[in-house]
């Protein structure tokens, strides 16, 4: 009888290691094949988040001041109509980006919504101080002006954010 139970117990020990065995082995397996489609949704994923950052990156630096009059200006142009160029590039450039926010992360999309924002504000407001049938390029110097004297840009301070992030993809 005693055989018995002790040959009992023993298959009952043999079973509960293979039991732990197993289970160890299936969460292992199975953590593994996470790693396994993490590592495959990156190689799929930061090619097109690279992408997007490098777009925003892009359409900051359209919509920096110095390089957007410079575009945009003909020449012969009215303040009036100059601000209406301006804005409605502005916004189309920000129209054509705006399924970045997809892959670039919430606080960076913040950074480049507040920098256009910005923008707009700016050439709103030196607009808005000349009269509209001055020549343009009035409120071209007027724009390249007011932004060569805020102390941090706001491109630049989202093209820093882009940058601080993208760092963090490698």
């Amino acid at each position: 009888m005693t055989e018995v139970i002790l040959f009992a117990v023993s298959i009952i020990c043999v079973a509960a290691v293979a039991i732990v065995a197993i289970a160890l082995t299936l969460k292992h397996q199975k953590s593994f094949q996470q790693i396994e489609q993490q590592l495959v949704r990156n190689k799929i994923t930061l090619p097109l988040r690279l992408q997007a950052y490098e777009r925003c990156v892009v359409f900051l630096e359209r919509i920096s001041p110095d390089s957007l009059v410079v575009r945009v200006n003909k020449g012969e142009d009215t303040v009036a109509s100059l601000q209406a160029r301006l804005l409605s590039t502005i916004r189309t450039e920000f129209e054509h980006n705006i399924s970045q926010q997809l892959y670039v992360s919430p606080e960076s999309w913040v950074y480049v919504v507040n920098a256009k924002n910005n923008i707009v504000g700016l050439v709103n407001s030196c607009s808005s101080k000349l009269h509209p049938d001055m020549r343009a390029i009035e409120l071209s110097k007027l724009i390249i002006e007011a932004y060569a004297n805020i102390e941090t840009s706001p491109t630049a301070l989202a093209k820093q954010k882009i940058k601080q992030e993208v760092a963090l993809l490698y």
